[in-house]
């Protein structure tokens, strides 16, 4: 959400983590079964500043946020999201690359990193009792 500078300057400032110790190490099936289950860690943080530039005419606001995210991934062989190859095709698999190639495939992934940064900038400018003016700028920068 976005919001205008005022006459008075305002700033906060965030910080928020999560990982896998802030919830259970299982999750039930729909068949009863037990899974294991990784929710992977999150980290965010971020700032925000605005105020004025000439009071009661322009105004700014400033904010940035990042997020560094280490998804669980639940999946694997026989599972519903992977349940198009066994076990046994992943292990055939990791030998051919092995042998043949000569490269190593590593176990399948239960953690996915995902990071962002969020840039955000507005500018408003009031020109008359009936006219405003405003400017915004946003970036986004995903991996």
């Amino acid at each position: 959400m976005t919001k205008a500078g005022q006459n008075e300057f305002h700033g906060s400032a965030f910080y928020t983590y999560f990982d896998e110790g802030f919830q259970a190490d299982e999750v039930v099936q729909a068949d009863g079964s037990l899974r294991d289950f990784n929710a992977g860690r999150e980290q965010r943080w971020g700032a925000t500043l605005s105020g004025p530039i000439i009071p009661d005419r322009l105004f700014f606001s400033l904010g940035y946020e990042e997020v560094d995210l280490g998804d669980g991934f639940n999946g694997g062989p026989g599972t519903i999201q992977d349940d198009f190859f066994t076990q046994a095709q992943f292990d055939r698999f990791t030998q051919i690359a092995r042998d043949v190639y000569g490269q190593e495939t590593g176990g399948i992934p239960t953690q996915l990193a995902e990071s962002n940064v969020r840039y955000f900038g507005r500018l408003d400018a009031i020109i008359n009792d009936d006219h405003r003016l405003e400017a915004t700028y946003q970036r986004l920068e995903e991996t």
